[in-house]
Order: structure tokens, then C-alpha cells, then sequence
């Protein structure tokens, strides 16, 4: 930005008194990573009451319970890259998300607002600039989003995945970045043969057991910032954003391997007929459609 524009908007800035304008409500703040730039914590803690966790796939488990109004992603000295955990917090909420860098980060900021992010905040600025950015920031989010939009992605109530509204949100935002950007996407779908059976023969209690268990291996042989949605009784599927077509082809016969090994102790005789299916297509090839041909395939 040229120097006479950088000064007016400093002007404007200096003039504007963050006090009268901000909601006289605190708002509720999930700070990811190491913690706020220096000289930030006075002036953002009179507007958030703010919760930092170092860990981002900590913070990923914190989400799944706790609801913030916004989530603060500082860039420096943060384990995952920024894309990684705004993707992963995307499949499950519709919070507003702002990274905090500076121009040194460029990269890694546009790599995390492409992933879904809603904004940034410039992290060498003075705090009282920061906060009616941030002010304007929440404001244009309130506009952008359909009213009545939840900012918590649906979950199954049975197994705490990702249900077929938000996988579908996931799927269409990792598709985007595919087209326009070239990341990376693998897909994982699974199917339960017999699940009808199941519950016939051994109860609804049985059953609910047997589809949780799937859900756990899912959960447990994939990474935390991978979305694994429920999208039907007995249909199941993993978003591997980033990964490489090994890790995908890993991923699912990790998989498949913990569903074989699958026991009920007090049902022994118990097993879940599956089917895995995955996907890493080159060009325009639609994942979903290529997971799903290769789950046909599957014996």
C-alpha cells in the first residue's frame, strides 16, 4: 500500500475511539497456538474472555464442546500450518476464524483466508487499530452469513461425526481449493454390509455399539484435522486434505484392518461386513464419484 494511503488510514484510525462502538457484552474468544502478540492482551482481553490452547488439535477437541464467538489463529510459532487448522475447524464450525500475522506471513495468511478463514489482523499494528478491525471484521461477518446460520456444523448425536450437511460444506470448500489452487484431496468411503442385520439380530443397543466402534477406528486411524462424516445408517467418509496418495492408500487399509479385527466380547460371533473405497484422482476427476467407483470394486 502506498505511504499516503498507509498515513490516511492511520489518521482515520487514530481518530476513532474503539470504547464507544464495541458491544458492551464480552464477547467469548478460543485463541490458537502460543498466544497473543505482545502488548495485545490488555486492550483484547476488555473485549473477549479469551481461552488460549498451544496444541491446535487440542483446540480441535476443545471445539467439538465448546461454543466461542470467535476463534484467533496467531501464525507465529504455531505447530500446524494455518491452512491445515482453519480447514479442519471449517468442517465443524461456522464460527468467524481471523489469523494473526504480519506481511512476513503473506503466504501463510492467504493460504489460511483460501481455507476459509474470515479475516486477518495485522499483528504489528497498534492494538487500537487491531480492535476496530476486529470490530469491523465481526460486523462484515454478520452481514455475510445467512441469518440464523449455526455456527456449529451439525454433529451425528450417535457418534459425534460430522453429519451429511457438514460434510457436504467441507467437501464443496476442499473442492474449490483443489480447482483453483491445486491442494491436494483424498477421500475414504465405507459401507456397512449388514448393519440392518445387526440390529435384528442383536438388538438396537448392539447395533449402536457396532456403528460407534466404526466411527471410532475411523477417527483413530486418520488425523484429527481430516473431517470423517456419518453421511448416512450405514455409509461413512474421511476427508484427507493435503495428503499424498500414500497416505490416503495407508489410511485405508489402516482402516480396513481395524474393521477385520473388530470383536464383542460378550457377542463373539459378531462381525461387520464392510466395504472401503478411496480416492486420489489427477485433473477433474471428482473425488467423491472416484471413491465411490472404487468402493463398488471393493470386495
Amino acid at each position: 500500500m502506498p505511504d499516503r494511503w498507509t498515513r490516511k488510514l492511520t489518521e482515520l484510525l487514530s481518530s476513532h475511539r474503539p470504547s464507544e462502538a464495541m458491544p458492551s457484552k464480552r464477547l467469548s474468544a478460543l485463541v490458537i497456538g502460543s498466544g497473543l502478540p505482545p502488548g495485545w492482551a490488555d486492550s483484547i482481553n476488555a473485549l473477549c474472555q479469551i481461552r488460549t490452547v498451544g496444541d491446535p488439535e487440542e483446540a480441535l477437541e476443545v471445539l467439538r464442546f465448546e461454543d466461542y464467538d470467535l476463534i484467533l489463529v496467531p501464525i507465529e510459532g504455531l505447530a500446524r500450518r494455518p491452512l491445515d487448522v482453519v480447514a479442519a475447524i471449517r468442517a465443524y464450525r461456522a464460527t468467524p476464524i481471523f489469523v494473526v500475522g504480519t506481511l512476513q506471513h503473506a503466504d501463510l495468511l492467504a493460504e489460511a483466508l483460501r481455507a476459509g478463514a474470515d479475516d486477518y489482523l495485522p499483528a504489528d499494528r497498534p492494538t487500537s487499530e487491531v480492535l476496530l478491525l476486529l470490530e469491523h471484521a465481526l460486523a462484515r461477518c454478520g452481514l455475510v452469513r445467512r441469518p440464523g446460520e449455526a455456527a456449529v456444523v451439525q454433529r451425528d448425536f450417535l457418534t459425534g461425526l460430522v453429519t451429511v450437511e457438514g460434510f457436504q460444506q467441507a467437501y464443496r470448500r476442499a473442492l474449490a481449493r483443489r480447482r483453483q489452487f491445486g491442494e491436494r484431496l483424498g477421500l475414504i468411503r465405507v459401507d456397512l454390509l449388514n448393519l440392518g442385520g445387526i440390529y435384528a439380530a442383536y438388538g438396537a443397543e448392539v447395533g449402536d455399539r457396532a456403528v460407534q466402534e466404526v466411527a471410532r477406528i475411523l477417527r483413530e486411524r486418520v488425523r484429527r484435522t481430516d473431517p470423517v462424516a456419518r453421511l448416512g445408517q450405514d455409509q461413512f467418509a474421511v476427508l484427507l486434505l493435503g495428503a499424498t496418495r500414500e497416505r490416503v492408500a495407508w489410511a485405508a487399509d489402516q482402516i480396513s484392518q481395524a474393521l477385520r479385527d473388530l470383536h464383542f466380547s460378550e457377542h463373539p460371533d459378531l462381525r461387520i461386513p464392510f466395504r472401503v473405497g478411496w480416492s486420489m484422482p489427477e485433473g477433474e476427476e471428482d473425488p467423491l464419484e472416484a471413491a465411490e467407483g472404487s468402493l463398488r470394486q471393493a470386495v
